[in-house]
């Protein structure tokens, strides 16, 4: 059921570079990552969820080695690094630029929800990395958003897919549901010990059984977003899903709207 990656170790050098080693993804994540990436050799890049930006300077390294001509996008909702107050999200990157020869391919879109930028970055994304909040609905309401975007053949990666397991929380498996009810190609090592990285390729039965992930929303949510983003979830979705799809989105958002809210 599970493809196996070869892992892709010397990109994850370029955080000895850097301040400080901070970084979301451990050293074998992020040859997960870079083994898809020299097996793909993707054009088109997006980054959704990105904190200090050092998967995003492994990801460009990565880039320059497999194809440097590619383009990333990193989109994050905040401005700030969530975890490292007074710094820009994605700060890191600006420390390594001198390390990387195709630094001018990349462009940070802060401050939003994925809809907000989408359309800016446009079709044809054949590699993306969710890595947000975990949390449902999270990273499920980010693929519906992307999928149009994809092409074919697409790669997916989700950090975190065990994090419910390996954590602190246990409520912080968006990412692993996602990987269970996409139809897809999937990758993930779990036989030697559990694997916080997963990956999925898109094809032509992915769209087929789309409502599958729209289903997954009737998991209970662990937080709402703004009306004001869901809005512009809803909107996407709407220029590209049926209207089966819709229903399935409607009715979940607003039983787990009323189940938070009390109302």
């Amino acid at each position: 059921m599970y493809k196996q990656v070869n892992l892709f170790q010397k990109p994850h050098e370029i955080l000895s570079n850097m301040e400080e080693g901070y970084c979301e993804m451990k050293a074998n994540e992020h040859a997960f990552l870079c083994g898809l990436m020299q097996e793909k050799k993707p054009e088109k890049v997006l980054e959704v969820g990105v904190a200090g930006g050092g998967t995003t300077a492994v990801i460009m390294k990565c880039l320059e080695y497999v194809n440097p001509d590619a383009k990333m996008y990193s989109v994050d909702i905040n401005k700030e690094c969530y975890r490292r107050k007074g710094k820009q999200t994605g700060y890191q990157l600006e420390e390594v630029k001198e390390y990387l020869a195709n630094y001018a391919n990349h462009k940070f879109l802060l401050g939003g929800v994925l809809p907000k930028f989408i359309e800016d970055i446009g079709v044809g994304i054949d590699f993306c990395v969710l890595d947000t909040t975990h949390k449902i609905p999270g990273e499920l309401l980010d693929f519906l958003c992307v999928f149009p975007y994809l092409s074919d053949g697409a790669v997916i990666v989700l950090h975190d897919v065990a994090h419910n397991l390996l954590g602190n929380s246990i409520i912080t498996y968006a990412t692993k549901i996602l990987l269970d009810s996409v139809t897809a190609t999937k990758y993930y090592e779990f036989r030697n010990e559990i694997s916080n990285i997963g990956a999925f390729a898109i094809n032509r039965e992915t769209k087929e059984n789309i409502a599958n992930v729209f289903s997954s929303l009737s998991i209970t949510w662990a937080y709402e977003p703004r009306l004001v983003e869901m809005l512009a979830y809803r909107d996407c979705y709407k220029k590209f899903y049926d209207e089966e799809c819709m229903e399935l989105f409607d009715i979940f958002w607003e039983k787990n709207r009323c189940k938070l809210t009390g109302k």
